[in-house]
């Protein structure tokens, strides 16, 4: 959080937004199944669950701020829900707001109609291009 704090001041003098900081796992063994195997209304064509389950009760953690969520289709296998811990979060999310927040971010990849999956590894960064003057301030999404 400290050097958080000093991007933002680095800035602008004074600048302090709030910050939500969650870890996003995806290497664990958990896996989520229908509860009745074999209803097709609760699976996808591949038998798994549907894109978007959210658990937060019984498998996570009893007083801390977790959550497992499945916002993807399972294209080939068992489908491997990702795990959310909220560290830190001064904008005082309730769980559904940022469970729903965060499903939806998945499917902000301009690239792709569907969810998007965490990179695994080492992600190689480019430059990004000069955004011109005109639209600096102006968030877009088509």
């Amino acid at each position: 959080m400290d050097a958080i704090r000093k991007a933002c001041a680095s800035l602008e003098e004074g600048y302090m937004p709030p910050v939500t900081f969650v870890v996003v796992q995806k290497r664990h063994h958990t896996r989520l199944f229908p509860e009745v195997h074999g209803r097709r209304d609760m699976t996808d064509k591949s038998g798994n669950i549907l894109p978007g389950t959210m658990v937060d009760l019984m498998i996570s953690h009893p007083t801390e701020f977790d959550f497992y969520l499945c916002s993807h289709a399972g294209i080939q296998g068992t489908s491997r829900p990702t795990h959310y811990h909220v560290l830190y979060d001064e904008n005082h999310f309730t769980a559904d707001a940022l469970q729903s927040l965060t499903n939806n971010l998945c499917y902000t990849y301009a690239r792709c109609t569907r969810a998007v999956s965490v990179g695994e590894g080492p992600v190689e960064v480019c430059q990004l291009p000069k955004i011109k003057d005109n639209v600096k301030d102006v968030m877009f999404y088509c």
